[in-house]
């Protein structure tokens, strides 16, 4: 089934040609969603970071803060019915990992992009008058977004060193 629209990467559209979005459960099952995405939202956010001043009156440091990932899914109505089917029963409860492989205009290198250790918080139809198709978005718990292969906590502030 062909879909209405270019789907959106972080507000940066990407030509839907050239973007592999794949979903892998910890069972080893995958997912390869392609197409059938609306748009895909992931980034990292250091909260709780405080500063340090000692006995001065000017900050001398900061702390590291914790890191916060967010992010959502947005499929299109059967391809979210395909993708809740693969999770199964509990389907809010089943962890995954999203892999994002998609080319930059102008360059020829892949860029990979992981979003660890997902969870659905819940889902919400968007049913619009008019031509729109019917989609679902996917509020994401997130452990961690690795971009192309960078992690965002250094190795010795990171859980699993």
């Amino acid at each position: 089934m062909a879909y209405a629209q270019s789907p959106q990467v972080n507000g940066n559209a990407i030509d839907s040609t050239s973007l592999d979005i794949v979903a892998k459960k910890s069972d080893g099952s995958v997912l390869r969603l392609g197409s059938m995405f609306k748009s895909a939202k992931y980034g990292n956010k250091i909260t709780g970071r405080k500063a340090l001043h000692g006995t001065s009156a000017q900050k001398v440091g900061r702390s590291f803060g914790v890191n916060e990932p967010d992010g959502s899914l947005t499929l299109y109505k059967q391809a979210a019915q395909d993708f809740v089917d693969w999770l199964g029963d509990g389907y809010l409860g089943v962890t995954f990992d999203l892999s994002l492989a998609y080319v930059i205009r102008g360059q020829s290198a892949v860029i990979t992009d992981t979003v660890v250790g997902c969870q659905l918080l819940g889902d919400g139809s968007d049913v619009s008058e008019g031509g729109e198709p019917v989609a679902v978005e996917f509020p994401l718990d997130i452990m961690e977004c690795v971009l192309n292969g960078v992690a965002p906590i250094p190795a010795e502030l990171r859980a699993n060193r």
